[in-house]
C-alpha cells in the first residue's frame, strides 16, 4: 500500500467528525459526494483550505476518516509549501488552490487505487510551474501573463479526468514540452542580452577609465580651447580603445608622454628650457597625428581639431598670446578615485531574484559585470530590467529596501518530508491503538474470568447452601425418621404390653387369610408370646403372636372389639390413642 493510502486510512486528526464505519453503498456516496465539492470551482473562489471549505458548506456531514484526512493531508502539505517558499501575495493565493487538486488524487489513494504515477506527475507540473514564476509579482509590467497561465494550467488540472491512470503524465508531459520552449527562448533571448550587456559593459568600463586617465592626468592645467576640445572629444576616445583593446588600466607610456606634452606646451608655470618647450611644439601636432592614425576609422573627425592645436601652436611659437583656462573634466563632475568598492564572491547573487520592497518589484539578479561592478537585471521573460550596482545591492539588503527571494522548495520535497513525518505519527497512533485494544481485550478478559470467578463462587455457594439445605433436610427427615421410628417403637412397645395384658375371654377383630376374623381369646403363652383364638363355639383355632397382632392393629387390620370383664381400660384407652396416631 502506498505511504499516503496508510496515512489517510490510519491518521487520526483531533477535532475531526469521523464516522468510524460505513457500509459500501456509504463509501462510495461519500466519494462521489467529495470528488464532486473537490472540482466544483465555486469551492475554490477564496484561499483556505479544503477542510475549512466543507464544513462550511456541510457542517453536519460526518465522512470516513480516509475522506476527511485527504483534506487534512492536502491542506497541511499546501501550507507549508507556500509557507516555505517565497511567493508574491497574488501569486500564492492562487497556488492555494492546488490543495483542491492535491485532495482529489488523495481520495483515489485513500479508497486503495493505487496510481503512485499520477501523484508523482501532478507534483512535477505543479513543480514546473511554480518554479518558473517564483519571480512574479503583480506590479510587473507582463505580470498579467503568469496569472493567465496558472488560469489555464487549472483548467487542465480540475477535471474529471484528474484521478484516471495515466491523465497526469499527459499534462505533466505538455506542460514540461511548454515549459522547455518557454525556457529555450528566454535562454537565447538572456544570451543574446549577455553577450550585449558584457560588450556594453567593457565599453562603458573603457569609456570611464578613459576619462579618469585624462582627468588624472589634465584636471586643473591651464590649456587653450583647443587642446581642451580635443582631450574631451578625442583623446579620451583614444584612450578607451587602447583600454578595449589591449586592457589597459593605466595610461601608456608613449601616451602618457604626449598628455603630458599637451599642456607643457602651453604651459606659463613650468620651468623649461625655451629650445626644449620649442621642440615639443613643433613636433607635437605630428605626434598626435602618427598616433591616432593607428585607430583610423575608429576615432571621431580629429583633423579640425589638430588644425585648431596647429595654430595655437604657431601663435605660442610666435610669441603670439594663447587664451588658456583651467581644464576640468566634465565640469569637476567626475571622481579622481575609481569608484570600486570591496566586493566579496559577487557571484554568489546570481540567478537570485530579488524584490524591491518599495516597488513591489521582482528582479532577477542575471549577470555580475565585474568592469562595472554592476549587477545585469531581468524579468521572467529574460528581458533587461535594469542595472543594480554592487553597493546599492549590499546596502539594500541591509537596510531592508531590496530583500532576497528566498530559493524555490519543491512540493515533492516537502510530501517526502511530511510524509516521513505522518508516517511516525501513524505508526505511534496505530501502536497506541493496539495497545488500547490489547488493553480492552485484557481487561474484558479480566472482566470474564472475574465474573467467571463470580459466578463461579456463587454456584458454588448456591451448591454448598444446597448441599447444606440437603444435609439440613436430611438431618431434618433423619431426626424426624428416627423421631417417628422412636414414637412407632414406644407405640409398639405400649401397644405390646397392652395386648400382652388382654384378658381371656376378650374379642378381637384381626386379618387372616386376608379376610377378617372375630375370635375370643383362649389361651396366652408367655414363653412363646402365643395368643389362641376360637370362634364363639369354641373351634376354629387361630393362633397368632403378640408381635404379630400389634402390627396389624397398627396397620388398622385388627382391633380389639370386646374385652370382656376382666379387660382393663388402659388398653382401651392405649388401642383408641394409637389408632388415632396411625390416622
Amino acid at each position: 500500500m502506498h505511504p499516503i493510502a496508510l496515512i489517510l486510512k490510519n491518521l487520526r486528526v483531533p477535532d475531526l467528525p469521523y464516522r468510524m464505519r460505513g457500509s459500501v453503498e456509504d463509501d462510495a456516496a461519500q466519494k462521489e459526494k467529495v470528488l464532486a465539492f473537490l472540482l466544483d470551482p465555486l469551492t475554490r473562489v477564496e484561499s483556505q483550505s479544503t477542510l475549512k471549505t466543507f464544513r462550511e458548506m456541510q457542517p453536519k456531514q460526518s465522512l470516513l476518516p480516509k475522506w476527511f484526512n485527504s483534506f487534512f493531508l492536502a491542506d497541511r502539505l499546501i501550507d507549508v509549501y507556500l509557507r516555505k517558499n517565497d511567493f508574491s501575495p497574488e501569486l500564492e493565493e492562487k497556488l492555494s488552490h492546488w490543495r483542491f487538486a492535491l485532495a482529489y488524487i488523495f481520495v483515489y489513494l485513500g479508497q486503495g487505487h493505487e496510481h503512485p504515477e499520477n501523484f508523482v506527475h501532478l507534483l512535477r507540473t505543479f513543480d514546473t510551474f511554480a518554479k518558473e514564476y517564483v519571480g512574479y509579482s503583480a506590479a510587473a509590467a507582463r505580470g498579467k501573463l503568469v496569472i493567465e497561465a496558472l488560469e489555464r494550467l487549472n483548467l487542465k488540472i480540475f477535471v474529471t479526468d484528474i484521478g484516471r491512470p495515466g491523465f497526469q503524465a499527459e499534462l505533466f508531459g505538455e506542460i514540461e514540452k511548454e515549459f522547455k520552449t518557454n525556457n529555450e527562448r528566454r535562454r537565447k533571448i538572456v544570451e543574446r542580452l549577455v553577450q550585449t550587456e558584457q560588450g556594453l559593459s567593457r565599453s562603458e568600463h573603457a569609456g570611464e577609465l578613459s576619462r579618469r586617465i585624462v582627468a588624472s592626468a589634465l584636471d586643473g592645467r591651464l590649456l587653450p580651447e583647443s587642446i581642451s576640445d580635443f582631450v574631451t572629444e578625442v583623446w579620451v576616445e583614444l584612450l578607451r580603445q587602447k583600454v578595449l583593446t589591449e586592457n589597459i588600466e593605466t595610461m601608456p607610456p608613449a601616451l602618457d608622454v604626449l598628455t603630458k606634452d599637451l599642456y607643457l606646451t602651453f604651459s606659463t608655470s613650468v620651468s623649461m628650457q625655451a629650445s626644449k618647450k620649442q621642440e615639443i611644439a613643433i613636433s607635437l601636432v605630428d605626434r598626435l597625428e602618427t598616433e591616432l592614425g593607428k585607430y583610423e576609422g575608429r576615432i571621431p573627425d580629429y583633423q579640425t581639431h589638430l588644425g585648431r592645436i596647429q595654430k595655437d601652436v604657431i601663435d605660442q611659437l610666435q610669441a603670439k598670446p594663447v587664451e588658456v583656462q583651467q581644464f576640468l573634466f566634465g565640469d569637476g563632475a567626475l571622481p579622481k578615485t575609481d569608484g570600486k568598492v570591496l566586493v566579496q564572491n559577487p557571484e554568489q547573487y546570481e540567478n537570485v531574484w530579488i524584490e524591491v520592497k518599495d516597488l513591489k518589484l521582482r528582479h532577477q539578479v542575471t549577470l555580475w559585470l565585474p568592469l562595472t561592478q554592476t549587477y545585469l537585471m531581468t524579468n521572467l521573460l529574460g528581458m533587461k530590467t535594469g542595472y543594480l550596482k554592487y553597493a546599492a545591492l549590499m546596502t539594500g539588503l541591509q537596510t531592508g529596501a531590496i530583500r532576497r527571494v528566498s530559493e524555490y522548495v519543491s512540493l515533492e520535497s516537502i510530501i517526502d518530508e511530511t510524509v516521513r513525518g505522518l508516517s511516525k505519527v501513524v505508526s505511534a497512533q496505530m501502536q497506541q491503538r493496539q495497545q488500547a485494544i490489547d488493553k480492552a481485550k485484557r481487561e474484558a478478559e479480566e472482566i470474564r474470568l472475574a465474573k467467571e470467578r463470580a459466578e463461579a463462587e456463587v454456584a458454588e455457594r448456591k451448591r454448598l447452601a444446597k448441599e447444606e439445605a440437603a444435609r439440613l433436610q436430611a438431618q431434618a427427615a433423619s431426626e424426624k425418621a428416627a423421631a417417628e421410628a422412636q414414637q412407632q417403637r414406644i407405640k409398639e412397645l405400649e401397644l405390646t404390653e397392652a395386648i400382652s395384658d388382654l384378658k381371656m375371654g376378650a374379642w378381637v377383630e384381626f386379618t387372616r387369610r386376608d379376610e377378617l376374623e372375630k375370635g375370643k381369646l383362649a389361651v396366652k403363652t408367655k414363653a412363646t408370646q402365643k395368643l389362641i383364638f376360637v370362634d364363639k363355639l369354641g373351634l376354629n383355632r387361630f393362633e397368632i403372636k403378640v408381635d404379630e397382632l400389634v402390627a396389624q392393629v397398627l396397620e388398622g387390620k385388627a382391633r380389639i372389639l370386646d374385652s370382656g370383664t376382666e379387660f382393663d381400660d388402659s388398653l382401651e384407652r392405649t388401642v383408641s390413642r394409637i389408632r388415632m396416631s396411625t390416622k
